[in-house]
């Protein structure tokens, strides 16, 4: 009586096996949206380092504050450009993830032999 059935889905983190959107999908798209996400995960961080490493006022560590009124245009044209790139990139992400992974878990119908 105690004992599983061998066709019993094993339960994974989240949710079962069977409900699993991603390990039905064939290798090659797998790989792919693997891929995506990394990309996306990528460039927010390339975006962030531009912005707080690379194109950093001199003198400053922190936040702009005050200084935002003395630094050259040019310069806060180019961290405004890749502030706008983080964020897109971060709304791709969510947007992403959205469809890909929560979607098809809200539109899956629970299994009876739980």
């Amino acid at each position: 009586m105690g004992r599983v059935s061998p066709r019993a889905p094993r339960p994974g983190l989240l949710y079962p096996a069977a409900m699993n959107p991603i390990a039905r999908l064939p290798m090659a798209l797998r790989a792919l949206h693997y891929v995506l996400l990394v990309n996306f995960l990528l460039n927010m961080a390339y975006a962030a380092y531009m912005v707080f490493v690379v194109l950093r006022p001199p003198g400053v560590s922190g936040p702009l504050m005050g200084v935002a009124h003395t630094i050259p245009m040019e310069l806060m044209l180019k961290r405004r450009l890749y502030a706008n790139e983080f964020w897109v990139s971060c709304a791709g992400f969510a947007i992403y993830v959205a469809v890909t992974e929560m979607l098809p878990r809200m539109l899956a119908k629970p299994s009876d032999d739980r």
